[in-house]
């Protein structure tokens, strides 16, 4: 059980364990929550007094200091109750059955169930088939997130913004269904290749848009050119794998572990009322690998990671922009030679490569720029 007594909240979770026979067990437990909180809101022109009823804090718009800050508190409350299956049908064959139901003050009921199976032959090596089902409720903040300021006062007296991100109480959970086959084989003592592929469909995705008219009156005594919103946008369909190599080698005074990936990815995002367009903001191809040695109190990590470029989207009021392909390598050092003390060197972006991360949203800025070249140390003294 967890209580805050500044910003109220109650949670309550139990779980229960039963064995039905020696192949079969289960989980089942019971989870009781009630929330309240203050979402975020616009820049403020002072520190909001959390001391203070949230009606008193007489807190206008930056351009618009008459104007009342919109400042909400919400509360909300969820009761849940899951159970899950677990049959052991031989020693290296199990399955996993459960499914979990969630009764919401906001969004409602929601059932969801998941299932597995597990095929282990050998210690190290397995084999598992899953599906499942899950919903991500949006938070407060999402539902409730409020910024914007005013340009200027009209000759008529009405303050002029031209644009405001205002809130969406009808704003509804994500629900996602995933399909997922994984495995791992160990090789020998020393190499393992594991890979993974799946399948993932969201429905009811959230995203920041441009509503299609403008709530032009949502602050009283002023006008909103252009008003967004987080809003439920439409479905995204992707599928993908991953493929991760790992190598450990003790030689004599120092080891050496190395390790590889890559990773796909590649689907379709569809907004109503709208076309298919291709996955947004990702890049379909990620390759990573690294080399860690260590000998006697020294440890030096060399990695290195290659993107492929995001392809650029729009669809609707929904924009991703394209960011080209790029690699950075980084360099790890420590010495734990001195007594109770450890020093270490970590060197970002050896090379110093100037890379882009894609950018989401209406914006002028089509791409986020990553750091560059960045070092700094550490000198740690154990007591």
């Amino acid at each position: 059980m967890v209580m805050n007594l500044r910003n109220p909240k109650f949670e309550y979770s139990q779980q229960f364990f039963f064995n039905l026979n020696e192949a079969n067990h289960v989980t089942f437990g019971v989870l009781v929550e009630k929330m309240n909180s203050t979402p975020k809101t616009t820049d403020l022109l002072r520190p909001y007094d959390p001391n203070k009823p949230r009606e008193t804090q007489d807190l206008g718009y930056h351009g618009a200091k008459e104007l009342p800050v919109k400042i909400f508190n919400v509360s909300w409350s969820n009761l849940g109750a899951f159970s899950q299956l677990k049959t052991d049908w031989s020693e290296t064959v199990s399955s996993t059955l459960g499914v979990r139901f969630d009764e919401s003050s906001t969004y409602g009921q929601t059932v969801n169930p998941r299932a597995g199976v597990v095929w282990a032959p050998e210690s190290g090596s397995f084999l598992k088939l899953l599906y499942g089902e899950a919903f991500l409720a949006p938070s407060p903040r999402f539902t409730y997130e409020h910024y914007g300021s005013f340009a200027f006062q009209r000759d008529d007296g009405i303050y002029q913004s031209f644009f405001m991100h205002i809130p969406n109480p009808d704003l509804e959970p994500e629900e996602m269904t995933t399909y997922e086959i994984n495995g791992n084989y160990q090789v020998s003592e020393s190499f393992s290749i594991s890979a993974t592929a799946y399948v993932e469909i969201v429905e009811n995705m959230i995203a920041a848009t441009i509503t299609p008219e403008p709530v032009s009156d949502y602050i009283e005594g002023g006008e909103i050119a252009t008003t967004q919103i987080n809003d439920n946008v439409g479905e995204l369909n992707n599928q993908g794998f991953d493929l991760y190599m790992k190598s450990f080698h003790n030689l004599d005074s120092f080891t050496i572990e190395s390790w590889l990936s890559y990773s796909y990815v590649d689907g379709e995002f569809e907004l109503e009322g709208s076309e298919k367009a291709e996955l947004p903001f990702s890049a379909k191809s990620q390759y990573k690998g690294g080399v860690t040695t260590s000998w006697s109190d020294f440890v030096a990590t060399t990695s290195a990671r290659y993107i492929t470029k995001a392809t650029a989207t729009e669809i609707g009021s929904l924009r991703g922009f394209k960011t080209d392909e790029y690699g950075i390598a980084d360099l790890f050092l420590s010495y734990r030679g001195l007594k109770d003390s450890e020093i270490s060197l970590w060197v970002k972006n050896v090379a110093d490569r100037d890379h882009y991360q894609p950018n989401v949203g209406n914006t002028a800025f089509s791409a986020v720029p990553q750091d560059g070249r960045t070092i700094y140390g550490q000198f740690r003294y154990h007591f």
